[in-house]
């Protein structure tokens, strides 16, 4: 998706318009600067148009369809005489089938373009416990699990207090002392 050109302007404009009075000289540079950044960080989101995603939950649609047609197809000519498959079973399977297909496809074509609720960037904002002093490295439990972490502050964290995760680095955590 390509942003409106107008409401990144109008966006940058306005970042610009905010700085303080001493860097009024700056201001066009720095207004292209904000443009520049605005632009590549809605450029990494991947973002879609509300065109292009009906596009994409409506395709499963079709398929769907042929899939019923070919269900019920191929049940009616599986079975020859004398055993044969009654109408009930036939509907029943049909209609699950429409059923986890209109409910299911649509719920996975919005997870694809859903935020990620996992991993460790999910992390980020969680709040945890100091089990070893940070000093400014230790050990902290978050979500029930023991992770090395580091804050930048200059006073140290107690065993017991709270902290709260601002950013997974490698395979520690930066983390910042959580008021009570």
């Amino acid at each position: 998706m390509n942003p409106d050109t107008k409401t990144l302007d109008d966006l940058a404009r306005r970042l610009a318009e905010a700085l303080p009075p001493g860097l009024t000289a700056l201001r066009d540079d720095l207004q292209d600067n904000f443009r520049a950044v605005l632009q590549a960080g809605l450029a990494r989101l991947e973002l879609v148009t509300r065109q292009e995603f009906d596009v994409q939950t409506g395709v499963p649609r079709v398929w769907t369809g042929v899939g019923v047609v070919g269900l019920v197809v191929g049940s009616l000519v599986l079975y020859d005489d004398p055993v044969s498959l009654g109408w009930l079973p036939l509907v029943g399977g049909v209609v699950g089938f429409v059923l986890l297909m209109l409910a299911g496809l649509p719920a996975t074509v919005r997870s694809r373009y859903s935020t990620p609720t996992i991993g460790r960037e999910a992390m980020v904002g969680e709040v945890g416990e100091a089990v070893v002093a940070l000093d400014p490295e230790g050990v902290v439990k978050v979500r029930d699990a023991l992770w090395p972490a580091r804050t930048n502050r200059s006073t140290p964290v107690a065993p017991g207090q709270p902290v709260r995760v601002v950013a997974v680095v490698g395979a520690s955590l930066e983390v910042t002392p959580e008021q009570p």
